[in-house]
């Protein structure tokens, strides 16, 4: 029942706020909740779960600016001491998360056709990514949103390309939406006119 879970989601969340709980955890729960929203198409709530999921990141962007400012006092003051990794992680946690709240934006703005939102969230998560580990689902969601943004504008070539990594990522994460994405291949490879047969790359082969 998705209300019961809206409600348990929320009341968790009221809990954390209370027990002053980290960052990364409000995180998950936001975003689970965000999820939920999404699929009750609750989009109003939804939009609020989204400023606070930013809020959370833009807060622990500006804590990971200070923690590496005192990383680099302290290296100045030991000639000796060993490189600290702990930024490096957290801008690859951080680029993660982003990815993750992204993807929700991006299935958000796809749904309501609002494709100036969405061509701006999709050049965001696109220059993300490369800084970021992220799920195979998440990426493929990114990338099948973005080819049908490039359907409707009639870019064949960078929707082709776009469904292509989509239908990857999909199958790597053993997603069925695998299946569909591999018809708005087949059908941005005609557009495109290309000679490729894209049943000739090993991923589609089984397919």
């Amino acid at each position: 029942n998705q209300e019961l879970l809206i409600r348990f989601y929320n009341h968790t969340l009221d809990l954390l706020k209370k027990a002053k709980a980290t960052e990364r955890l409000c995180f998950k729960i936001n975003l689970k909740l965000g999820y939920l929203f999404f699929h009750a198409k609750q989009f109003d709530q939804l939009s609020k779960v989204l400023k606070r999921l930013h809020k959370l990141l833009s807060k622990a962007d500006t804590d990971g600016k200070e923690n590496r400012n005192d990383q680099t006092k302290k290296q100045k003051l030991n000639d000796n001491s060993s490189l600290f990794v702990g930024s490096d992680i957290d801008q690859h946690r951080r680029g993660t998360q982003l990815l993750e709240v992204y993807a929700l934006q991006i299935q958000l703005y796809t749904l309501q056709k609002d494709n100036q939102k969405l061509r701006k969230i999709y050049r965001k998560a696109m220059e993300t990514r490369t800084a970021a580990i992220s799920h195979p689902r998440v990426h493929a969601i990114i990338r099948e949103c973005g080819g049908k943004m490039h359907m409707q504008e009639h870019m064949w070539e960078n929707a082709r390309s776009d469904f292509f990594e989509a239908f990857k990522n999909y199958d790597e994460a053993g997603d069925p939406r695998r299946i569909n994405c591999l018809k708005y291949l087949v059908l941005a490879n005609m557009l495109t006119r290309s000679k490729i047969n894209p049943f000739e790359g090993q991923e589609a082969k089984p397919f």
